[in-house]
């Protein structure tokens, strides 16, 4: 009678029960778990899919979540610098106009203060030609 052949279900079974034993799955070691039956080549390359299968994603390096961490924090010191000095050219421009501003407005007043002298001057002449 012909035996069955070895499948991916089998060797993922023989790879469980070493693993909860606390033994390494090898080739041997799942061929020997399954009876000495299939070849090695067929072994290996099942254990090779299942590993594949069942291997997590790797982790972020932690020497990678740093760098990353001492980039970003980086680039926001830059932002910041870049914000501080916007904010220090739009005060300094500020008080600026700020200071045109008060001298405009008392030039004006000034003015104001001649044109009324001016006109009382003129009022006064002209009653004096009366």
């Amino acid at each position: 009678m012909a035996r069955g052949g070895v499948n991916k279900a089998l060797v993922q079974k023989a790879r469980v029960a070493l693993l909860a034993r606390g033994e390494n799955p090898s080739i041997d070691a799942v061929r020997i778990e399954m009876g000495n039956t299939g070849s090695k080549t067929t072994i290996h390359r099942y254990l090779k899919e299942l590993d594949t299968a069942h291997s997590p994603a790797p982790d972020i390096n932690e020497e990678l979540t740093e760098l990353v961490a001492r980039l970003a924090q980086r680039l926001d010191e830059q932002a910041q610098e870049r914000i501080d000095q916007a904010r220090d050219k739009y005060e300094t421009s500020c008080n600026s106009l700020q200071l045109q501003l008060s001298s405009t407005q008392q030039q004006i007043s000034d003015l104001h203060k001649q044109l009324q002298q001016r006109d009382e001057m003129l009022e006064q002449q002209a009653a004096a030609l009366l």
